[in-house]
């Protein structure tokens, strides 16, 4: 009998339950593939619930599970893991969000990790990178610049370190 890396059925077990709720939304399909939009297979005004890839550029409303791609965009709330080289999320993100480049306007919950990371409204979690940017910051900036835009006159723009709690 072959035994399951812990690990592996965590992270089964963490997809699984992000998109169980999303699964019962209207206009949502469980997978996307996309080369660029337009050319994917479900139109930018669909939700995706469990797996998006994006050779070059993929564009939803909502994606809840794994988001990989070049270029991962989505005009609502992303929740999940989301890996590429650029992220641009206009809603909320809760989750993991890995790229050279993580864009999310609204709240964002969880580890954004690239060389520059922005939350635009409150930021709760570590974001770890070159230039770190949060409009509210409950957590742990770790970067060369870490900017809190709500932080007061000495601890709005810190390097190395800044932190609210």
């Amino acid at each position: 009998m072959k035994k399951v890396c812990p690990g592996v059925l965590l992270f089964a077990l963490i997809l699984v339950s992000m998109s169980s709720a999303a699964l019962a939304a209207e206009n949502s399909k469980p997978a996307q593939l996309a080369l660029w939009n337009p050319v994917q297979i479900y139109d930018e005004n669909t939700s995706i619930d469990w797996f998006r890839f994006n050779l070059i550029y993929g564009y939803n409303k909502d994606v809840s599970g794994l988001d990989i791609g070049l270029a991962n965009r989505a005009s609502g709330n992303v929740s999940g893991l989301q890996f590429g080289v650029v992220n641009i999320v206009g809603g909320d993100f809760t989750g993991w969000q890995d790229a050279f480049v993580n864009l999310t306007d609204g709240n964002f919950v969880g580890l954004q990790t690239g060389f520059y990371n922005r939350a635009g409204k409150h930021f709760k979690g570590l974001q770890f990178g070159g230039v770190n940017v949060a409009g509210s910051l409950y957590g742990l900036q770790l970067g060369i610049l870490n900017i809190n835009q709500s932080g007061s006159k000495y601890m709005k723009y810190l390097p190395v370190v800044n932190f609210a709690f």
